[in-house]
C-alpha cells in the first residue's frame, strides 16, 4: 500500500482542490457562452425591430369631411418596418406631430401598447394641394412627409391622372386595386403592392417580382 507522507497528502489534496476549481469553472462557461449568445441575438433582434422601426403617416381621403368653415381630414399613424409591415408597440408611445399649415385636433397621439396604429384628424380652412407633417417620438427617427390633398389621383400602372373616385382607368383600360401592402418611396402612403406608380403624388416605384 503506497504511504503518503502528511506534506504529500496536503499537496495532492490542493491539487485536486485547484482542478475540481477549474473545472467547475470550465463548465460554467462551457454553460454560460451558449446561454449568452441566445440572450445576445433575442436581445438584439429586438433592439433592431425597435431601430429600424418607422412613424408613417397617411390620410384617409374617402372620410374626409367638409362643413361650411373648414375640411377635416382624417390622419392615421402606424409604427412599420422597413419592409413597410405594420409592428406592434412594446409599451404606450407618445407620438408629438406638426403641421406647416393648418391644424391638427390632438398633436400628441398616442399608440398604445400592443398597438400598431392611432388616429387624429387634420384640419385646414381652405383647400391646399399639400402639407408636410413631421411626427417623432422617443426611440424613433423624426419622419416628415408630405400629403398630397389634390382631388384627383394617379393611375397605379401607368402614372396618369385620373379622377379621384375612378376604379377604373380608361387609357390603360384597367381596374384600380384598393389594397395598402407597401409603403411608397416618396410620400410615404400606404399604396397596393401591385403599384408601379404611387396613386397620392405618382412616384415611380422599384419593380421586383412581387408587383410584376
Amino acid at each position: 500500500m503506497l504511504m503518503l507522507s502528511n506534506i504529500e497528502k496536503f499537496s495532492l489534496a490542493a491539487l485536486l482542490l485547484v482542478i475540481a476549481f477549474f473545472w467547475i469553472i470550465f463548465r460554467s462557461i462551457f454553460l454560460l457562452i451558449p446561454t449568452a449568445i441566445i440572450l445576445s441575438v433575442i436581445g438584439w433582434e429586438l433592439f433592431d425591430k425597435t431601430k429600424s422601426s418607422q412613424i408613417t403617416i397617411t390620410y384617409d381621403r374617402n372620410n374626409m369631411v367638409r362643413t361650411n368653415k373648414e375640411w377635416r381630414v382624417p390622419l392615421i399613424i402606424r409604427l412599420m418596418n422597413k419592409e413597410g409591415k405594420s409592428v406592434t408597440a412594446l409599451s404606450d408611445k407618445e407620438i408629438k406631430m406638426t403641421v406647416t399649415q393648418g391644424k391638427i385636433l390632438n398633436p400628441v397621439v398616442k399608440i398604445p401598447k400592443g398597438s400598431s396604429e392611432a388616429k387624429t384628424v387634420f384640419i385646414i380652412s381652405k383647400p391646399i394641394r399639400y402639407a408636410t407633417f413631421s411626427a417623432k417620438a422617443k426611440g424613433f427617427k423624426e419622419t416628415k412627409v408630405e400629403i398630397y390633398l389634390d382631388k384627383y389621383r394617379y393611375c397605379v400602372f401607368d402614372g396618369a391622372r385620373m379622377p379621384f373616385d375612378a376604379n377604373f382607368h380608361d387609357q390603360c383600360g384597367k381596374v384600380q386595386p384598393t389594397n395598402g401592402d407597401k409603403v411608397c418611396k416618396n410620400c410615404r402612403s400606404l399604396i397596393p403592392s401591385a403599384a408601379y406608380y404611387c396613386p397620392v403624388c405618382g412616384a415611380c416605384q422599384p419593380r421586383n417580382k412581387k408587383t410584376n
